[in-house]
C-alpha cells in the first residue's frame, strides 16, 4: 500500500527544497566582455591581438586550399572536394572546404577592421600616446595581410557587418581590395618602428607585387613573364637593409595559441 501523506509530504519538501535554491542556476560569469567594453582604451591591445588571431586563422584555412589549386601540395585520399581542387576546379561555390572557410576569413577581416577603427578613436582621444601608435601599426598590419589574402586567394568577395551582409564586389573589382590592403599597410609602415616596421614593409612588398601582378593579368602586354613593380622593389630592399639576416613575416601555429 502506497503511504499518501507520506508521499505528499515528501513531496512538499523537495518543493520546498527545490525553492529554496531557486537562484542555482542564476549565476553570473564575471569574465563575460559585452561588446561596450571594447570602448575602453585599457582594450586597446586585447582587441589588436584579436585582431591578429583571426586574421592568422582565417589565412591558415586558406593555405591548404590555395596551396593544392596552385600544386604546392598534393592531394591524396577520398575527399571529392580536395579532388576538385587538386585537378583545378575552381568554379564549383559548392565545395566545402572553399565554402567552408570564407566565414573565418570574413571574420579575421572584420576583427581587423574593428581594430584599426578602434586604436583609430583611442589615438583621437590621446594623440601621440606611443603605445596605442604601436597598436595602430599592429592593427594595420594584419588588416593588410587579410586584404590581401582576400585579394590574392578570392575571385570575388562580399564584406559584411555582422549579420548584415554587402554587395559582392566583382572579379573586375577584387584590384580594390588589394589596393586597400596596400593602404592599410601604408599606415603600418608609417607608425611602425624596429622589426615591426621591417614586416610591414615586407608584407607591403608583397602586397604591391600582387597588385602588380593582377594587373599584368587583366592587362597582359606582350609576353614578359617576370613580374616587376618599382614600389615593391623599393619596399623589399628597405626591408632587407633594416632586416638583422635573414627575414620572413609567418605565422606560427600551436596548441598553445599562435605567434608572429
Amino acid at each position: 500500500m502506497i503511504n499518501k501523506k507520506g508521499l505528499m509530504a515528501l513531496f512538499a519538501v523537495g518543493a520546498f527544497g527545490i525553492s529554496a535554491c531557486g537562484g542555482l542556476l542564476d549565476v553570473e560569469n564575471p569574465n563575460n566582455i559585452v561588446e561596450e567594453s571594447l570602448g575602453n582604451v585599457s582594450a586597446a591591445t586585447s582587441i589588436v591581438n584579436g585582431a591578429y588571431a583571426t586574421v592568422a586563422r582565417g589565412h591558415g584555412n586558406m593555405i591548404p586550399v590555395y596551396s593544392t589549386l596552385t600544386d604546392e601540395l598534393f592531394w591524396i585520399g577520398s575527399r571529392d572536394a580536395w579532388l576538385q581542387l587538386d585537378q583545378g576546379i575552381m568554379n564549383d561555390a559548392a565545395n566545402e572546404f572553399t565554402d567552408g572557410n570564407f566565414p573565418s576569413v570574413n571574420e579575421g577581416r572584420w576583427m581587423a577592421d574593428l581594430a584599426v577603427s578602434s586604436v583609430e578613436g583611442f589615438l583621437a582621444d590621446d594623440p601621440g600616446n606611443a603605445d596605442l601608435t604601436v597598436q595602430l601599426a599592429r592593427a594595420n598590419l594584419y588588416a593588410g595581410i587579410s586584404y590581401m589574402t582576400i585579394g590574392t586567394m578570392f575571385q570575388d568577395f562580399v564584406f559584411g557587418d555582422k549579420k548584415e551582409s554587402g554587395s559582392p564586389v566583382g572579379p573586375a573589382n577584387m584590384a580594390t581590395v588589394l589596393q586597400q590592403a596596400v593602404s592599410k599597410l601604408d599606415v603600418a609602415v608609417a607608425n611602425a618602428t624596429g622589426n615591426l616596421l621591417t614586416e610591414a614593409l615586407l608584407v607591403r612588398a608583397r602586397a604591391k607585387w600582387e597588385l602588380a601582378a593582377w594587373d599584368s593579368q587583366a592587362n597582359p602586354t606582350g609576353t614578359v613573364a617576370l613580374i616587376s613593380d618599382a614600389g615593391a622593389d623599393a619596399d623589399a630592399a628597405a626591408a632587407i637593409a633594416a632586416a638583422n639576416g635573414d627575414q620572413r613575416v609567418q605565422f606560427t601555429y600551436s596548441s598553445g595559441g599562435i605567434s608572429n
